[in-house]
């Protein structure tokens, strides 16, 4: 039978066990740190003076986009969205914030979500004077109008990828009432498909027309959403912005557009302070540590003196595993 551990080493040994957890964590941290700056795109960012800068994306969000060039010795450049006309690989000001919200999620503000700014009080978002705007004339109320892409039907628009649809190639009705079109090949081969088949593509490449499966695109539907109006149908007015009224700035908001800073995290988008606990551990909680591991918490405490911080939850173990591990 193997005899107990003294106190003092079994302390010792937990500690030793939570340092090699801490370790592995720094080091997977750091491996997907060094992939995802491998993976970072490289693209040539457009100025709308007509000069451009090429280099790999280190950062994106709403206000500006930073790139590394691959010169070596050169600083990271940083372009701001007001002075870029298109960026090549398509990332655009949307993209880049939501993607900036979704890398912050655990930390935005709790008063604007990471929009940064507010509705003003004045005019209520509307950007306009509350004392002498009227209501807008749009055709559909509510600041809205028809789409203005004349190729949308009801929200939808034709695939622009190459798969069977009535508006490519030539179909005929024939005595069933459907519509078919034929496909010639190589060395007098054929195929004939039908109306049924919309959404699905033809393959040509070895001379021989043969069907190669839905399209990814539109998933076999030979429709996509409108680009244009999102498959709302409708679209901003112009006049009015999509506010359903007219009228001259907002005096407190002005070039603002019915949106101010968020005094809450002063415009930054993040919290300034962590949020409070809920409910605060008692005093017996406290000494078991978590899972109620005696003395854990204390253990917990040493381990943030002697390395400065304390490493996530490891999803497959707990501080009970590692005093498990450090007694066997």
């Amino acid at each position: 039978m193997t005899p107990p551990m003294s106190p003092s080493r079994h302390s010792s040994a937990v500690v030793a066990a939570l340092i090699v957890l801490l370790v592995m964590t720094m080091t997977a941290s750091r491996a997907l740190s060094q992939a995802a700056t491998r993976s970072a795109p490289i693209v040539t960012i457009a100025r709308a003076d007509g000069t451009s800068v090429r280099g790999k994306v280190v950062a994106a969000d709403r206000d500006q986009v930073t790139v590394q060039s691959a010169a070596p010795g050169e600083k990271p450049q940083s372009v701001p969205w007001d002075q870029i006309k298109r960026i090549s690989n398509g990332l655009t000001r949307e993209q880049a914030h939501a993607q900036w919200k979704e890398d912050n999620r655990h930390r935005l503000c709790d008063a604007c979500a990471g929009e940064r700014v507010a509705d003003c009080a004045t005019c209520h978002g509307t950007g306009q004077d509350p004392e002498q705007r009227t209501e807008c004339n749009t055709r559909h109320g509510g600041g809205r109008i028809a789409c203005t892409n004349d190729k949308c039907d009801r929200g939808k628009v034709d695939c622009p990828k190459p798969c069977l649809k009535l508006s490519q190639g030539q179909w005929i009705t024939k005595s069933d009432g459907k519509k078919y079109r034929t496909f010639r090949g190589r060395g007098g081969s054929s195929l004939d498909v039908s109306e049924g088949q919309f959404g699905e593509l033809v393959d040509m490449n070895d001379g021989v027309p043969k069907l190669a499966g839905k399209c990814p695109e539109c998933n076999g539907m030979a429709k996509i959403t409108c680009p244009t109006c999102k498959g709302e149908q409708t679209v901003a007015c112009v006049r009015c912005a999509g506010v359903g009224t007219v009228g001259p700035p907002c005096p407190a908001c002005g070039a603002g557009k019915g949106k101010v800073k968020c005094e809450t995290c002063g415009g930054s988008g993040l919290r300034t302070k962590p949020r409070a606990s809920t409910a605060a551990p008692t005093t017996s909680a406290r000494a078991r540590g978590p899972g109620g591991d005696e003395g854990a918490g204390s253990r917990g405490e040493l381990l943030v003196r002697l390395t400065g911080f304390l490493a996530p939850r490891c999803p497959t173990s707990s501080l009970s595993e590692a005093k498990d591990l450090a007694d066997t």
